[in-house]
């Protein structure tokens, strides 16, 4: 069965740590080795256990995220934003940075809101949806993340975008890689 499940998650061609946390059981042996090795070392007993303990988790975390959260970056950008109120504000998140959605407790209009690792020659429908989106003119705040240049080149409509972006919207911060516009005269 773990056999099965790893090569399941390997031939996804993504290497995401959380897909592999229904492996953390086979971790013990491992951690079992370290808990060993800092017993031999001549310290006091609450001193190795707090050692022991902080290597356990730090192991164990590493193993499940090998990468920074989203998170951190969508607080960041939460706390140094400008108050606006987001209710009943249309709001596109492009690409894939839904955490923005769930920070400002915004219920994603689009049907695309998360854009995963697709190529756009097999699966082109969700970056137009987005392209679609951002050219229509209907949203009162735009999340412009990184990479969505990439994404959006491959419509053919890149510059069209950035004509769009300039004219009808505001830059009110960029944080990061995220821009974030909001509609002409959106802040008081």
């Amino acid at each position: 069965m773990i056999i099965a499940g790893v090569t399941a998650v390997s031939l996804s061609g993504r290497r995401y740590g959380h897909y592999y946390i229904y492996l953390m059981p086979l971790l013990l042996p491992v951690i079992f080795v370290i808990a060993g090795y800092v017993s031999r070392i001549k310290l006091a007993g609450k001193l190795q256990t707090l050692i022991t303990f902080v290597l356990i988790l730090y192991c164990s975390f590493m193993a499940v995220t090998g990468h920074k959260p989203l998170s951190s970056t969508a607080r960041k950008v939460f706390d140094d934003f400008p108050v606006i109120n987001t209710e009943n504000k249309r709001v596109l998140v492009t690409g894939n940075r839904a955490a923005y959605y769930v920070k400002f407790g915004i219920i994603p209009r689009e049907k695309y809101y998360f854009l995963p690792s697709l190529q756009y020659d097999k699966f082109p429908e969700p970056v137009d949806s987005q392209a679609e989106s951002i050219l229509s003119n209907v949203n009162d705040m735009i999340f412009y993340t990184g990479g969505s240049d990439a994404r959006f080149a491959q419509t053919g409509r890149l510059d069209l975008i950035h004509e769009t972006l300039a004219k009808n919207y505001d830059l009110l911060m960029t944080h990061n890689d995220t821009k974030i516009y909001g509609k002409k005269n959106l802040l008081p």
